[in-house]
């Protein structure tokens, strides 16, 4: 009687594949759920970078326009300010342009407190053109806000500059000797000047806990209150 060879796979050797192949896709389906989602934390993590450094950007360049405005001083006889009130950890000035609008804004840069006990730096804007500026202490209703950073934990505005007018005068007649210097604050309407340049220095904490500086500067006109002397001749 002849033996017949036998052929094809055993019941053992099937199941055994089947548990292999099994195996292999479960740790190819795992691997690629672990790819997709650091993936998308990090694209999540890039667009709010890249959100983060457009905002940024946006407030540098309104912040490096910032230029005199002629209001009422509220002291009668028609009597104009330049208008720029800056203190330690707040400034509201004029600029050429703003973050919502490419028209000239009066703009605000101030910390916010928040319920969680945090400091916020918010930026806020309106448009010079809708909103009529008639005098140095009026309340603004500002159409556009930002939150720039949200978590504060140094902020300081310095303003250089001359201390008064007479200082300036004093220097330029060559009758003394006064020199600019660096101030925590600049009110134009009671100086008559404008501030020569604006330094703000941010220390702030990232999403991680990780502190981070920013600064911001800007040069301004050295003879910004001629517009003063031009406008009573």
């Amino acid at each position: 009687m002849m033996n017949r060879q036998q052929s094809g796979f055993t019941l053992v050797e099937l199941l055994i594949s089947t548990a292999l192949l099994s195996l292999v896709l479960f740790v190819a389906s795992y691997s690629f759920s672990l790819f997709a989602g650091n993936w998308g934390k990090e694209l999540g993590r890039y667009e709010q970078t890249a959100k983060f450094t457009r905002n940024v950007e946006l407030v540098r360049r309104v912040f490096a326009s910032t230029a005199p405005l002629l209001v009422d001083s509220g002291e009668g006889n028609k009597k104009s300010a330049l208008y720029l009130d800056g203190k330690q950890q707040y400034l509201r000035a004029a600029s050429r342009y703003g973050v919502s609008t490419s028209d000239s804004v009066i703009y605000q840069l101030s910390i916010e407190s928040t319920q969680e006990g945090k400091e916020q730096l918010v930026y806020q804007e309106v448009a010079s053109n809708t909103v009529l500026l008639d005098s140095y202490e009026q309340d603004l209703t500002f159409t556009f806000r930002l939150t720039l950073l949200e978590d504060v934990s140094a902020l300081d505005f310095n303003y250089y500059g001359w201390k008064n007018s007479q200082d300036k005068s004093l220097q330029q007649s060559g009758m003394g000797v006064a020199s600019k210097l660096w101030q925590h604050s600049f009110n134009a309407k009671e100086k008559r000047l404008f501030p020569e340049a604006i330094k703000l220095s941010i220390v702030y904490n990232t999403a991680q806990a990780v502190e981070q500086k920013l600064l911001f500067m800007t040069s301004l006109p050295s003879d910004a209150e001629r517009i003063l002397a031009e406008e009573s001749m």
